[in-house]
C-alpha cells in the first residue's frame, strides 16, 4: 500500500463522522494491514461499544484475518472482545491477546486511545504507563502522558507495588496526589519532574521519608499524611522553592537541621507527631506565617522563635506548655494563638501587646486570670478558655470592641465586670458550669447577641429584663434553680428557636411561652410541671418538645396544632393512657418516647400517625398491641420493654428494622404474623423462651441475617 493510500485510509478510520469509518472498514478489506493499520483497528475496537455497526463490521473484518490453524491462539482474543465486560484491565489482556496474533504498532495504538479523554483516567493512565515501559515503548511521544499536568490516584483498587515507577512518564507533572491505603513504593527518581510542584499523599505505611521527593527542584507544596514516618530527611533543605510543609500523623521525633534552608517556606506542620523540641534554625525561614506543632510533645519553644516576624497563626495545642514564651509580644504578625490542652497557669502580660490578634483558643488548661491589659487587643474577636479555673474576669475586657465570641464553660465564675455591658458585638457567650447566682443581666441589653448558655449555674430566677434580649436565637438555663419563667419571655418571640429550660423547678408555664412563634426546640424536662397552658399550642413552627420526668397525666387540646412538630417526648410523667386525640393530627411527627408511665393500651388511632418511625413505649402496663398497628408502615424502631405483653402483633410492620420486648410474658406462640421482612434486631430477652424456642423463632420470618435475642 502507497504511503497516501494508506494516510487517507488512516484519516477515514479515525474520522468522527461513523459513516467515514465504514467506508475505511470496507476499504480495508481490499489489503493487508500493517503494523500502523492493526495498531489503528485495535484501537477503534476497544473504542466503540460492542452493539455499534463500527465495531460489528471490523470485527468481522479482524475474525476473517485469523489463521485457521491458530484457533488455541485466537480462543482468548475471541473471548476478550466478545465479552460484554470491558473494563480497564480487560482492556490490557486484550491488547496482550491481540498482540499475539496481529503486528501491532502498539504505540500509536496507545496514543490513539489516550487521545480519548473518556480513557484518561488517572488510575487508567498509570495503568497504561506501566504497561508502555514493560513493552518499552518511547512514552516521550504518546501525547496523552505529555499533557498531563495533575494527576490524582484516589482508589482502592489494588495497584501493583511499583506502581508508582510509572510516574517517569509524566514529564510535565506539575501536581501529584495520592490517595490510597494500598502500600506503593514511592520512585527512587525523581529528577525528570522538574515542573511539579505539588505533591500530597496520604494513608501510605512508610517509616522513611522518601529521599527522592528532594530531587524534584521546584516543589512549592508538600503533604504527608496518615504515615508512621520517623524523619524528615536532611535534604529537605534541597527544596529552596518550597512555600508549604505539611507532615501530620506522623511518628517524627525531630525535625531536621536543614529545615532552616528553606527561605521561601510560608506554612509549616508537623502535627499529631512526637515533636519534643524545635530546631532552633526555624528562625532562618523569616517568610513563615503559619505553624502547626499541635498534638506533640513540647513544652517549649526556642528562645528566638518570636523572631519569626510574618507569623500570623501559631497552633501549639495539645502540647506540655506549662508557660508561653515571656517575649510573645514580639510576633506582631500574630492573628491566631491555639494553645488548647496544655497546662498553662498564666499567660504572659505581654500577649496584650499583640495588636492584631483576633483569636484566643485556651481551652483545656489551668488558667487562673487572664491579664489585666486584656482591652488592649482591638483586634480581638474569639476568646475560648473553657475549663480553666478562672475565678474573675478583668474589667477590660469592656473595652474590646470586636469581641463577637466569648466561651468560658466550666470555669469558677460568679459574676461578670460591668464592663461586658459594652460588648456591643458580642454574640455568642457561654457560661455553662460555672457559679452564677445571679443571671448577669449586663448582658441583656447586648444588641448583637445570639446564644447565652448558662447551664449548669446556680441560678434561681429569670430576670424580668429578659424581654430586653430581642435578639436571642438560643438561650440555655438547664440544670438550675429556676421556678419561674418570667411573662416577658414573650418578648423573644422575633428570633428564638431553642430554649432549654430542662432540670429547674419549674410548676408552671406563662401563657405567654405560645408567643414565640419561631421556636423550634423547647426543653423542659425534669421539672414540676403538672399541665402546660392551652397557649403552647401556638408554636407552629415547633419541631422538638421534650416533657420528660414532670408531673403531667393530660396533654392540652391545643398541642394538635403543633402541625410541624417532629419529636415528643413524655417519659417519667403520669399518663394512664397514650394522650392520642392531643397528637393524632401531627402529621410530621416521627418520634414519640412516652416509657415509665402508666399506660394500659395502645390506641388503635396510633395507624394516624403516617411519618412514625420510632415509638418507645418501655416501663408501661400494655398487654397486647392492637390490630390496626400494622398500618404503621414508616415504623422502623419499636421498643415495648417491661410491660406484661402476651402476644404481640408486628408482622404487618413491613419497614421495622429494630423490636425490642424484654421483660414481657411472650412465648414462642405470641407472634401470631411472625417477624417483618426486613426486621435485623429483635431482642426478647425476660421473657418465657427457651433457647430451644430459637429456630422456632427464626422460621418466623425477618431479615435472614437477624439478631435474635432470647437471653
Amino acid at each position: 500500500m502507497e504511503s497516501k493510500e494508506k494516510g487517507s485510509l488512516k484519516r477515514l478510520l479515525l474520522s468522527e463522522d461513523e459513516a467515514n469509518v465504514l467506508i475505511g472498514i470496507q476499504i480495508l478489506w481490499n489489503f493487508e494491514p500493517d503494523e500502523d493499520l492493526w495498531g489503528v483497528v485495535l484501537h477503534l475496537l476497544i473504542n466503540y461499544r460492542k452493539d455499534t455497526i463500527v465495531f460489528k463490521n471490523l470485527w468481522e473484518f479482524t475474525q476473517s484475518k485469523i489463521i485457521p490453524d491458530t484457533t488455541q491462539i485466537s480462543y482468548p482474543l475471541v473471548s476478550f472482545f466478545s465479552s460484554s465486560l470491558f473494563g480497564f484491565d480487560q482492556r490490557l489482556r486484550a491488547i496482550e491477546a491481540f498482540r499475539q496474533h496481529f503486528p501491532v504498532n502498539l504505540q500509536l495504538c496507545i496514543s490513539l486511545i489516550l487521545d480519548d479523554k473518556d480513557n484518561r483516567g488517572d488510575l487508567d493512565l498509570i495503568g497504561y504507563a506501566l504497561f508502555c515501559q514493560k513493552n518499552g515503548l518511547d512514552t516521550s511521544k504518546i501525547q496523552g502522558f505529555q499533557e498531563k499536568s495533575v494527576l490524582r490516584i484516589y482508589t482502592e483498587r489494588t495497584l501493583p507495588l511499583h506502581a508508582l515507577q510509572a510516574l517517569s512518564v509524566f514529564t510535565e507533572l506539575e501536581s501529584l496526589s495520592i490517595y490510597s491505603n494500598r502500600l506503593l513504593e514511592f520512585p527512587d527518581d525523581l529528577t525528570t519532574f522538574q515542573k511539579l510542584k505539588k505533591l500530597y499523599i496520604t494513608h501510605q505505611s512508610w517509616e522513611t521519608f522518601p529521599v527522592s521527593i528532594t530531587q524534584a527542584p521546584n516543589l512549592e507544596e508538600i503533604v504527608l499524611k496518615n504515615m508512621p514516618l520517623r524523619n524528615i530527611h536532611e535534604n529537605i533543605g534541597r527544596l529552596t522553592y518550597l512555600r508549604n510543609l505539611i507532615v501530620n500523623d506522623s511518628h517524627i521525633e525531630e525535625m531536621p537541621g536543614s529545615i532552616q534552608q528553606l527561605q521561601n517556606l510560608e506554612v509549616l506542620s508537623v502535627s499529631s507527631a512526637r515533636l519534643t523540641n524545635v530546631p532552633k534554625g526555624i528562625v532562618d525561614c523569616q517568610q513563615l506565617g503559619h505553624i502547626d506543632f499541635s498534638q506533640n510533645e513540647l513544652n517549649q519553644l526556642p528562645a528566638d522563635f518570636t523572631n519569626l516576624h510574618k507569623l500570623r497563626f501559631l497552633n501549639i495545642s495539645q502540647n506540655c506548655f506549662t508557660a508561653l514564651p515571656t517575649n510573645l509580644h514580639k510576633l506582631t504578625e500574630l492573628t491566631n494563638l491555639y494553645a488548647n490542652n496544655n497546662q498553662l497557669k498564666e499567660l504572659p502580660e505581654g500577649i496584650t501587646q499583640l495588636e492584631k490578634l483576633q483569636g484566643l483558643y485556651l481551652n483545656n488548661n489551668q488558667v487562673q486570670q487572664l491579664p489585666k491589659a486584656m482591652g488592649a487587643l482591638k483586634q480581638l474577636k474569639f476568646i475560648y478558655a473553657n475549663n480553666n479555673q478562672l475565678e474573675a474576669l478583668p474589667a477590660s475586657i469592656g473595652k474590646l470592641p470586636l469581641l463577637t465570641y466569648l466561651l468560658l464553660k466550666n470555669n469558677h465564675l460568679v459574676k461578670l465586670p460591668p464592663s461586658v455591658a459594652q460588648l456591643r458585638r458580642l454574640e455568642v457567650i457561654n457560661l455553662n458550669k460555672n457559679a452564677f447566682d445571679h443571671f448577669p443581666t449586663t448582658l441583656l441589653n447586648l444588641p448583637r447577641l445570639q446564644n447565652i448558655n448558662l447551664r449548669k449555674n446556680r441560678l434561681t430566677t429569670i430576670p424580668k429584663k429578659i424581654e430586653q434580649a430581642t435578639e436571642l436565637r438560643f438561650l440555655n438555663l438547664k440544670e438550675n434553680e429556676i421556678d419561674e419563667v418570667p411573662e416577658g419571655i414573650g418578648a423573644l418571640s422575633k428570633h428564638l428557636k431553642e430554649l432549654h429550660l430542662g432540670k429547674n423547678k419549674l410548676k408552671q408555664l406563662p401563657q405567654s411561652i405560645g408567643k414565640l412563634k419561631n421556636l423550634c426546640c423547647l426543653d423542659l424536662s425534669y421539672n414540676q410541671l403538672t399541665e402546660l397552658p392551652e397557649s403552647i399550642g401556638d408554636l407552629e413552627n415547633l419541631l422538638e418538645l421534650r416533657l420528660q420526668g414532670n408531673q403531667l397525666k393530660t396533654l392540652p387540646e391545643s398541642l394538635s396544632r403543633l402541625t410541624n412538630l417532629q419529636i415528643l417526648t413524655l417519659d417519667h410523667n403520669q399518663f394512664e393512657e397514650l394522650p392520642i386525640e392531643s397528637f393524632v393530627l401531627l402529621q410530621g411527627l416521627h418520634t414519640i418516647s412516652i416509657t415509665h408511665n402508666q399506660i394500659r393500651q395502645i390506641p388503635h388511632k396510633i395507624h394516624q400517625l403516617p411519618v412514625l418511625r420510632k415509638l418507645d413505649l418501655s416501663y408501661n402496663l400494655i398487654q397486647k398491641v392492637p390490630s390496626g398497628f400494622s398500618s404503621c408502615q414508616r415504623l422502623n424502631k419499636l421498643i415495648i420493654n417491661n410491660n406484661r405483653l402476651t402476644t404481640l402483633d408486628v408482622g404487618g410492620l413491613s419497614n421495622l428494622r429494630h423490636l425490642a420486648a424484654q421483660n414481657n410474658q411472650l412465648t414462642v406462640d405470641s407472634f401470631p404474623t411472625g417477624f417483618p421482612p426486613h426486621l435485623h434486631n429483635c431482642l426478647l430477652r425476660g421473657n418465657k423462651i427457651t433457647a430451644s424456642d430459637k429456630k422456632a423463632l427464626k422460621k418466623m420470618g425477618g431479615y435472614w441475617k437477624m439478631n435474635l435475642m432470647i437471653q
